[in-house]
C-alpha cells in the first residue's frame, strides 16, 4: 500500500496510515527532486521516498486545466509507477515472479532501484524515485526484465 506522507510541514509527524509499517509513504518533490517545503520531517527508521508533486498539471471540471501539488499528488503518481511495474511483471511471468512483485517488498524494492543510485538523494536526505533508472525506454523489454527478476531474487 501507499499512502501520502502529509502537506503540514516539519512542524508535523507523517500521517496515518503513511507511518504505519508495510505501508510505502510518499513525500513530495518538484521537478527537479528537490523535497517540497510542505512535506513533514523524513522518518529516520524508514525509507522516504519522494516523486513529482509540485505543480502537475490536472484536469478540471469543463475541460479547463489546473495545477496541483500535494503528498497526495505524488502518492497518485508513485501509485502509476507501481501499477506500471505490475504491468512489465504480467507481461512476461517467466522472468518476473508476480507474487513478488504484489508485495510491500516487491514494490520497495523497485522504488529503491529507482532512486539509491549517486545523486537520487534530495537535500534532505529523503529517495527520489526516477522510474528512467529502471524503466529505460532505450533498454531493451527482456533487459528490464531480467534486471526486475534481479532484484526480486535479492530480497
Amino acid at each position: 500500500m501507499l499512502a501520502a506522507a502529509s502537506n503540514d510541514g516539519s512542524l508535523e509527524k507523517v500521517a496515518f496510515p503513511a507511518r504505519l509499517n508495510q505501508v510505502l509513504c510518499i513525500y513530495s518533490a518538484d521537478g527537479y527532486g528537490s523535497s517540497s517545503l510542505f512535506n513533514p520531517l523524513p522518518s529516520i527508521a524508514e525509507d522516504n521516498f519522494t516523486i513529482l508533486g509540485e505543480r502537475v498539471e490536472s484536469a478540471q471540471l469543463g475541460g479547463l486545466r489546473t495545477r496541483k501539488s500535494g503528498t497526495s499528488v505524488a502518492t497518485v503518481i508513485a501509485a502509476g509507477v507501481a501499477a506500471l511495474i505490475l504491468e512489465l511483471g504480467f507481461q512476461r511471468p517467466t522472468k518476473v515472479q508476480e507474487m513478488d512483485l504484489r508485495s510491500y517488498a516487491g514494490i520497495r524494492a523497485m522504488f529503491v532501484a529507482m532512486s539509491r543510485e549517486e545523486g537520487t538523494f534530495t537535500t534532505d536526505g529523503r529517495h527520489f524515485i526516477r522510474p528512467w533508472m529502471l524503466l529505460d525506454v532505450n533498454k531493451d523489454l527482456d533487459y528490464v526484465l531480467m534486471h526486475m527478476s534481479y532484484i526480486l531474487e535479492r530480497l
